[in-house]
C-alpha cells in the first residue's frame, strides 16, 4: 500500500464517520474534490494532504494521514495522540 492508498482509506473512514460534507467543510475543500482524491480522479499527494492536514488539524506533524491507522475517537481526530505519534519512513 503506497502513501496515497494509506491517505485515500484514512480520508474513507473519516468520511465514513463524520459524512463527506464534514469533512470537506473541515479539509477546506469542495464536496467534489473530497469524492474525486477517493476515487482516485484526482491525486492525493504530499502537497495536497499537507494542506488538508493543516485545515483539519492545525498544530498537528504533518503526515499524520500516512499512519495506517489515523486515531479517530467518535469521528474527531485524536489530536492529543497524534502530537504523541512520531511517523518513521
Amino acid at each position: 500500500m503506497d502513501d496515497q492508498d494509506i491517505r485515500r482509506a484514512n480520508l474513507q473512514d473519516i468520511v465514513n464517520k463524520i459524512g463527506l460534507s464534514e469533512t470537506a467543510k473541515r479539509f477546506k475543500k469542495p464536496d467534489r474534490q473530497i469524492n474525486d482524491m477517493l476515487k482516485g480522479r484526482k491525486s492525493f499527494g504530499e502537497e495536497v494532504a499537507k494542506d488538508v492536514e493543516d485545515n483539519y488539524a492545525p498544530g498537528v506533524p504533518h503526515d499524520w494521514l500516512r499512519i495506517p491507522e489515523v486515531f479517530l475517537n467518535n469521528g474527531e481526530l485524536d489530536i492529543e495522540r497524534l502530537k504523541q505519534t512520531t511517523v518513521i519512513y
